[in-house]
């Protein structure tokens, strides 16, 4: 158990890393994704379910929670863009709706189960933060408020990060590291499918470069996690799994200059998000086995 000076210590490090990290990158789920009739074709949309309002009961949920809102941070971006784009936007309009309850549900569980001033405070700052990006959700997308969007949503996405953070540090949870980086995960495969979006809306100029850092980020994660002394079976079957379909990914967005798929990616995206969640709760998991 770490002690309150140690954890008081480590608090601004571990700070400062993840907003290096978010910088870097310009900068999961308790609530499992489940189909819901999609548009047209028999195609099915991923939604993110609702839960019964329960305390957050442990470190690992808490950290789980936490990585959940650094996703939809992502998610809500993707889906704004490829209701812009008209790419799948039956879909990506009625995934935002359910993307923007589930934050505000989601942080609502989360500050209730702050128990002291850092992380009521983190909880303080997403929500503020959420304040302000709202209103564009809440409106048609619309390509001349992107730039504005893009950078709320820098914002959010930092303080995101050092919410995980913060509620890293004072749990003391043996499998918060890898909660935290599968989670990561989760993000990862909405943020690269937004910014691959932005790309083909013709602001390549803009997000070329974080698009690279970002994929760069989610190939390099796999391979720590892929390599994880602690995982089961079943969690490097689904990371073997996660593996192939960013193989499939990676080869869809070289389909070649100026070429861009979108449709293709977004599927992409959701399959490595739903195996993602998924893993993200194995580890939870684990500490209570």
């Amino acid at each position: 158990m770490q002690s309150k000076q140690l954890r008081e210590s480590l608090l601004p490090i571990l700070f400062t890393a993840a907003v290096t990290v978010a910088s870097g990158s310009a900068c999961a789920g308790f609530a499992p994704l489940e189909a819901s009739g999609g548009s047209g074709g028999g195609n099915h949309t991923t939604g993110i379910s609702s839960a019964a309002w329960r305390p957050v009961a442990s470190a690992e949920e808490a950290i789980t929670v936490a990585s959940e809102l650094r996703m939809l941070t992502q998610r809500m971006y993707k889906d704004y863009v490829f209701s812009g784009l008209n790419v799948r936007a039956r879909k990506a309009n009625h995934d935002l709706e359910q993307a923007m309850q589930q934050f505000e549900f989601s942080i609502a569980r989360l500050s209730a189960y702050a128990y002291n001033e850092h992380l009521k405070a983190r909880c303080a700052a997403m929500h503020h933060l959420w304040l302000k990006i709202k209103p564009i959700y809440q409106s048609p997308p619309d390509k001349a408020n992107v730039r504005q969007l893009r950078d709320y949503n820098n914002e959010i996405l930092r303080a995101s990060y050092a919410n995980v953070t913060t509620f890293m540090v004072y749990g003391d949870s043996e499998y918060g590291q890898m909660v935290n980086l599968a989670g990561e995960q989760t993000m990862l495969s909405q943020r690269i499918a937004a910014l691959y979006g932005l790309m083909s809306w013709g602001f390549e100029d803009d997000v070329e470069e974080t698009y690279s850092k970002v994929e760069n980020d989610f190939r390099y994660n796999l391979e720590v996690l892929l390599e994880n002394l602690i995982n089961t079976p079943g969690v490097d079957r689904k990371l073997d799994r996660v593996k192939r379909q960013f193989a499939s990914f990676e080869r869809s967005s070289n389909s070649g200059a100026n070429v861009y798929v979108p449709a293709l990616i977004d599927r992409s995206a959701e399959r490595m998000l739903r195996e993602m969640l998924d893993i993200t709760n194995m580890y939870a998991e684990l500490s209570s086995n």
